[in-house]
């Protein structure tokens, strides 16, 4: 899991007698400075699934313990199987380790194993100390830990600082005096970050402090009485290819860190070690931090919006709503004011924000005939430069499900005009969470064809097609549909004030005329029950 000499602490000195070296590591960026007999680097989360898939190729054998081992070593190294460099291959070799005994009480004890004392003090002084920067949106974080003695665990102390302190980058060095004749402060920096994109801190601590590690999780280490060796000393022993990459990084980020480095060389011999967290801040705020989108860049453009006039009934919004497949929609006045005369008013004017939720409410108190002006609200609004981060906070925490974005925000509110719609579906592809959109939407309709092509396959046609149909129980559905209609969450029963979710209305088609058609006629020809000759009355439920 290694390829430089200087993170095999006094295991370095093996290679010099050792006649056979294997590199085994999975950081396909780093360099290596040892003059290894293989080198065997892959683009996986873990160095264990390079180690068991060579076992599982070459078919050798491996006890319950082994497969353990290899387990933890996978859920250690991504995350459990979350981080962002976690690959197919992972899961397969973890795959791989269940199937060849891995004990799972093992992996659960010790894949979150419970906190030391020191690591709980290590926490609390990092979220007590930690200092924040906010740069286009993102929360940069730093904090300085000072330890009497090594203390393992600190990346996991990490993780949860960063996640305690709700930062999205979080650097923490971890520093403590190291020998006894000829003492030193030793420095361990670590950082980690959250699936932000264009940060990669591996980047910055290989060319600062010579460190390495994954774009989100990475590590360096110094002592404070040498100098640091990073940046171009650090590639100095490298291979052509990897000079070749490193002359082809971005000028400005060069120059970032190259400034960078000169700050830090002045706090360590100062002995500054906060200092150096704050020259390691500047660089990833000036090289890693891209500019942030605004609800200019990611809204929905006024003329592509749904909207409805406030005069609009909170049945015909229903319609509308359900139609476009939309949960709300804004209220816009129209022209000529509110019964047309106004020559005046050119309209266009933003009211509210009316949802499904308001014409449900309508539904159930037989108000459907009410105007929308009645039902709709503006609780919030933002101009078009507000942040992305934050029109997701209004998202999330006043659980809007769309905010209108004013183009003459600073107006009185009555003169307020509509640029566009933020929505959730436009927040969460600002994340880029998917690397291609692997499930496309059916087109509607394409369920009843597919059925239908099924039944006309069958044989049996279209009354084929009826009495299959006409076997589903409609009765408990909604009223109001038409033959045919797919109904569509949410839905109301108006005479007993239900909801049904999707999955129930997916799973039931409202029968055709054909096959209602069909019912009817089984109904007048089948055989009536006669009484029952005991003597006894006629079951009702039989007959």
């Amino acid at each position: 899991d290694a390829q430089r000499r200087d993170r095999l602490a006094d295991c370095a000195s093996w290679l010099d007698v050792a006649e056979e070296v294997v590199v085994l590591d999975h950081h396909v960026l780093a360099t290596s400075d040892i003059d290894a007999t293989e080198l065997i680097v892959e683009q996986v989360g873990a160095t264990a699934t390079v180690v068991a898939e060579m076992l599982d190729k070459e078919n050798v054998p491996i006890t319950e313990e082994d497969a353990t081992l290899l387990g933890l070593g996978i859920h250690a190294d991504t995350g459990s199987l979350t981080f962002e460099a976690t690959t197919p291959r992972d899961a397969k070799a973890l795959a791989y380790c269940l199937e060849k005994g891995a004990s799972q009480k093992v992996l659960a004890e010790y894949c979150n194993p419970s906190l030391t004392a020191e690591q709980r003090d290590v926490i609390a002084r990092g979220m007590r100390d930690a200092v924040s920067v906010v740069s286009e949106g993102l929360t940069v974080s730093r904090v300085h830990v000072e330890c009497a003695e090594y203390t393992p665990g600190m990346a996991t102390c990490a993780k949860d600082v960063l996640d305690l302190t709700d930062s999205d980058v979080l650097l923490m060095a971890v520093s403590y005096v190291h020998g006894k004749k000829n003492p030193y402060r030793h420095v361990s920096v670590i950082g980690r970050a959250k699936p932000v994109k264009g940060v990669d801190l591996s980047s910055v601590l290989r060319r600062t402090l010579g460190g390495g590690g994954h774009p989100k999780a990475a590590s360096a280490a110094f002592r404070m009485d040498q100098e640091v060796r990073g940046g171009d000393d650090a590639m100095r022993d490298t291979d052509k290819d990897a000079t070749s990459e490193s002359k082809d990084e971005d000028d400005e980020d060069q120059d970032a860190c190259v400034a960078a480095r000169e700050d830090i060389e002045a706090c360590r011999a100062a002995g500054d070690v906060e200092g150096i967290l704050d020259a390691l801040v500047r660089a990833i705020v000036q090289t890693q931090i891209p500019p942030q989108k605004t609800a200019r860049d990611v809204m929905r453009r006024a003329n592509r919006v749904v909207s409805a006039p406030p005069d609009m009934t909170m049945g015909e919004l229903g319609d509308l709503l359900e139609r476009n497949d939309h949960r709300s929609c804004p209220v816009i006045s129209r022209r000529g004011g509110r019964d047309g005369t106004d020559a005046s008013d050119a309209g266009g004017t933003l009211l509210g924000v009316v949802s499904i939720t308001e014409v449900d409410v309508a539904a159930i108190k037989g108000q459907l005939d009410r105007p929308v002006s009645g039902y709709m609200k503006l609780r919030v609004a933002v101009a078009p430069d507000t942040p992305v981060s934050e029109c997701e906070r209004i998202l999330v925490e006043q659980g809007e499900g769309c905010i209108p974005v004013v183009e003459n925000f600073d107006a009185p509110r009555r003169e307020w005009r509509m640029a566009g719609l933020v929505t959730r579906a436009t927040i969460l592809k600002t994340h880029e969470y998917y690397r291609s959109r692997r499930l496309s939407a059916e087109p509607r309709g394409g369920m009843e064809k597919k059925e239908g092509d099924a039944a006309s396959s069958s044989g049996g046609g279209e009354n084929a097609r009826d009495l299959e149909t006409a076997s589903i129980d409609a009765t408990k559905f909604p009223p109001g549909l038409v033959p045919g209609e797919v109904p569509r969450a949410p839905r109301v029963t108006f005479d007993e004030h239900l909801f049904f979710s999707q999955d129930e209305l997916d799973k039931v088609r409202v029968p055709t005329k054909g096959a209602f058609d069909s019912l009817k006629d089984l109904a007048e020809n089948a055989p009536r029950a006669g009484p029952k000759t005991s003597g006894t009355e006629t079951d009702a439920s039989s007959s």
